[in-house]
């Protein structure tokens, strides 16, 4: 198996559907002005507090509860780094 297949499929999608793919292979990497994509990041998931999920549910079901707390800290690190730029990226307006 390829670094492409393997980066992040392997465990998901069976290797008869792989091969069927494999003329999409390419080389994986992070360019020169990356981006990062936040997907459903709502309030709703911060319902309830932090507490077990199992015990917002009934009250708040989109509620992520004691993980959508773990997960602020590292995500505002994760949105400083991508703020961050090397010297010379010129970002466009």
């Amino acid at each position: 198996m390829s670094d492409f297949e393997d980066h992040c499929w392997k465990d998901i999608v069976a290797p008869d559907v792989l091969a069927i793919y494999r003329q999409y292979e390419r080389q994986t990497f992070v360019g020169p002005a990356p981006a990062l994509l936040a997907i459903d990041l709502y309030e709703l998931v911060y319902q309830g507090g932090p507490k077990p999920v199992v015990d917002l549910v009934d009250t708040y079901p989109m509620s992520c509860g004691e993980y959508a707390y773990a997960a602020i800290e590292p995500t505002r690190k994760l949105f400083a780094a991508a703020r961050r730029r090397p010297a010379g990226v010129l970002l466009h307006q």
